[in-house]
């Protein structure tokens, strides 16, 4: 080997890590897709090691919350403690479902009640479903009722229908057929149909009004809504008087 071909060699060389570290630094994005890289190659070598992360256990229902949920139940009780209804829905919604905590039906009803409290929707279907049917501990007719109300005024079509079966029955409030109408009505203008039926069966009852009953089994069967059909055969057999 001659005495000129070793310093050329080492030129060359020195020339390729100058050339290499400049193509590194010229473009911050292209040195993060290199590390990237390295680590994705490098990740199943230090795994053993000890030096690779390690993967953290998740939650089955974690990616069934928005992202927003994802934060943490502290994070949206610094929220709700301000008065954000929204992370109190949120957090009704972790106590519930136990995510970032154990299951906790009565803290979540409480939370969801601070939302209703402040005209959260879903919150007020919530606190109403909760009480409904007692998941929290007993039942409560009356506030099951009252939440019910407030979603149903808001023009919530199963709230409504909900509160319209409460009152004609007088389960947790005082039997009121007008306002059992109404509210069959709102519910049926809001997407249940079923309260159609409802308003019509209602109005054979008491001081039985024939053309009233008419108009909502024939809007029934327009819905087909199961039975209608029967009951408008049976109406028009029936004079009006």
């Amino acid at each position: 080997m001659s005495a000129t071909l070793i310093p050329r060699r080492r030129r060359a060389n020195s020339a390729r890590r100058i050339a290499f570290w400049r193509f590194f630094f010229a473009a911050p994005r292209r040195a993060l897709g290199i590390g990237a890289l390295l680590a994705v190659l490098l990740g199943p070598l230090l795994g053993p090691l000890g030096l690779a992360p390690v993967a953290r256990a998740q939650d089955p229902q974690w990616n069934r919350l928005p992202w927003d949920a994802r934060l943490g139940g502290s994070w949206f009780e610094e929220l709700a403690e301000r008065g954000d209804a929204q992370a109190a829905y949120r957090l009704g919604q972790i106590y519930q479902q136990g995510l970032d905590r154990p299951v906790d039906l009565a803290t979540a009803l409480r939370w969801y009640v601070k939302a209703a409290q402040a005209g959260h929707l879903e919150a007020q279907k919530k606190a109403a479903d909760f009480f409904h049917r007692g998941i929290a501990g007993r039942a409560d007719l009356a506030a099951a009722a009252r939440w019910y109300r407030a979603a149903a005024d808001q023009a919530d079509g199963p709230a409504a229908f909900n509160l319209a079966l409460l009152l004609e029955n007088g389960r947790g409030v005082t039997r009121d057929p007008r306002a059992a109408a109404h509210y069959y009505e709102v519910a049926f203008n809001n997407q249940v149909p079923q309260a159609a039926l409802n308003r019509a069966l209602l109005a054979l009852q008491g001081e039985i009004n024939l053309a009233d009953a008419r108009l909502w089994a024939e809007r029934a069967a327009a819905a087909a809504v199961p039975g209608a059909d029967q009951l408008l055969v049976q109406l028009q057999a029936r004079p009006v008087k």
